[in-house]
């Protein structure tokens, strides 16, 4: 008999999603693969499994390949257990040991080094640099979130240094070497992400992805790559008074109420946010050519977890992403698609005044888009 082992199960009407807790891998089984994990999850053996299958196919009037059909149970069980989604009751789970790797020497030119104060929205950073070509480029990034530092804020600060080696350029947190041999393009795209995975917090994962903030101080998550089409999209709605940024954390006990970090996009002055967002919306880009349309909680789910880090830089738990599916679930969402730039800006402009935007209770929304 199987059990779930490094498994949450989510559910959406008939459909199935799976995520592996330990990986953070999602998984879409079609119909035939979920029926297989709900019967083995009830305890039915592999054989019990496939006769179940010969009835459905019998009900529906087709006559299935029994040999066949017991031999991709087998092989689709044998797969989910080599996964760690699914292992024998009793089986005793090992926990893995980490190996520490020291960190590389590096050797950067004292007299070109600057301290600086980094200040996004809720973080605070001594900054060192040690080049004129990562300063200018870094002060072009983030502007106002660097100010001097003074001496006092200098001791009480977490430390972040950009140094330069023998191949570029190497990041350096406290210690140790986060990323080394970037080059000068890298370094502003290596620093943010590493800004991103340090905000989490126990009970508050972050969400790497791009906040669209609206005037009124709503916001939407944007889960779309980060290339030159989705700013295209998004970049327009800027001028209705909206700010876009990179990053958001969230608080598992209070979902609606998130905390934009407030970094900067990569050519995009910083936005001035708010402490705290009220999340309304989510946009998504999926492979349909269709016009902007709903989005389905298991498609939100299977872009969303990807980028969310937690304090402990593992997937999330069970509970967690459960609890991430019932709060997707009563967001308006929205998949733009892969129309033209202009034709998707003016439809995310029409959704944001009619639904994000709107008064109408969030449950009132959420039957609507059903």
């Amino acid at each position: 008999m199987l059990r779930r082992r490094h498994a949450a199960e989510l559910l959406e009407d008939d459909q199935l999603a799976l995520y592996d807790t330990r990986s953070g891998r999602y998984f879409r089984p079609n119909d035939t693969a979920a029926m297989i994990w709900l019967l083995a999850t009830e305890g039915l053996d592999p054989d019990a499994i496939a006769e179940e299958l010969v009835q459905a196919a019998a009900q529906a009037g087709t006559s299935p390949d029994v040999a066949a059909l017991r031999r991709d149970v087998w092989a689709t069980l044998g797969e989910w257990c080599r996964e760690g989604l699914l292992c024998q009751r009793g089986e005793v789970e090992f926990t893995r040991q980490l190996e520490s790797v020291p960190p590389a020497e590096i050797e950067a030119h004292p007299t070109e080094r600057r301290l600086l104060q980094l200040n996004p929205n809720g973080l605070c950073w001594a900054l060192e640099v040690g080049s004129p070509a990562a300063m200018a480029r870094l002060s072009m990034l983030f502007g106002e979130q660097l100010a001097p530092l003074d001496n006092v804020a200098e001791t009480k600060l977490p430390r972040l240094a950009v140094l330069v080696e023998a191949a570029g350029y190497a990041l350096v947190a406290g210690s140790q070497v986060v990323r080394s041999r970037l080059t000068l393009t890298q370094l502003a795209p290596a620093l943010l992400a590493y800004l991103v995975s340090q905000a989490a917090r126990p009970g508050h994962p972050v969400v790497d992805a791009h906040l669209l903030v609206t005037p009124d101080g709503l916001g939407v998550l944007c889960l779309m790559p980060d290339d030159a089409e989705s700013r295209d999209a998004l970049l327009p709605l800027t001028s209705e008074g909206a700010t876009l940024s990179r990053g958001v954390r969230l608080d598992l006990a209070r979902l609606e109420q998130a905390e934009p970090l407030g970094l900067p996009l990569v050519g995009q002055a910083p936005a001035m946010l708010p402490d705290k967002v009220t999340i309304r919306g989510v946009l998504m880009s999926g492979d349909t050519q269709e016009a902007p349309a709903s989005a389905g909680v298991l498609d939100i789910l299977g872009v969303l977890l990807p980028c969310c880090v937690s304090a402990t830089d593992e997937p999330l738990s069970p509970d967690a992403v459960t609890a991430l599916g019932d709060w997707v679930a009563r967001l308006d969402r929205l998949n733009i698609g892969t129309g033209d730039a202009v034709s998707t800006s003016e439809a995310l402009v029409d959704w944001l005044a009619r639904r994000v935007s709107s008064d109408v209770p969030v449950a009132d929304r959420a039957m609507a888009q059903e």
